[in-house]
Formats: C-alpha cells, sequence, structure tokens
C-alpha cells in the first residue's frame, strides 16, 4: 500500500483527471444539444436535444462532487 502522502498525490490525479473528462462531455452534450435541437423524435414529437440534456445534468452534478471531495480532501491533515 502507499504512504498517505502518495495516496493523497495520486486521488488528486484521478479527481483532476475525472474534472477534465466531466468538462468535455458537458460542452459535447451542449453541442448535441444545439445541433438536435430542431428535431423531433418520432413517437413523443419532443425534441431530440432532451435526449442530451441527460448528459450535461449528470456531467456538471458529478463536476460538483469531485469539487467538494477535492474540498474536504485537502482540509483533512496529511499524516506522515
Amino acid at each position: 500500500s502507499l504512504p498517505e502522502k502518495y495516496k493523497k498525490i495520486v486521488s488528486l490525479i484521478s479527481n483532476l483527471c475525472v474534472l477534465v473528462s466531466m468538462i468535455f462531455i458537458a460542452f459535447g452534450a451542449l453541442q448535441l444539444m444545439a445541433l438536435t435541437y430542431t428535431q423531433k423524435m418520432p413517437a413523443t414529437g419532443i425534441s431530440s436535444s432532451f435526449l442530451y440534456l441527460a448528459a450535461v445534468i449528470s456531467s456538471v452534478s458529478y463536476f460538483f462532487i469531485i469539487i467538494f471531495s477535492l474540498m474536504k480532501d485537502n482540509k483533512k491533515p496529511l499524516d506522515k
């Protein structure tokens, strides 16, 4: 097992990678929403952009979950 110092560094790097991924997913989903806004789904008649709204909401939510997790982890003292 890694020492606490290295665990914290690895956790920080992985959380930063997740944050970057969530940003890309959110912006990609927003672009898809803009592209499909005028298209209607045949069965319901509502805009196809609502399908991509789930990706935007979940990626933004997960982004904030990771931010709060980073803030919580930053408050913990580093044991040697």
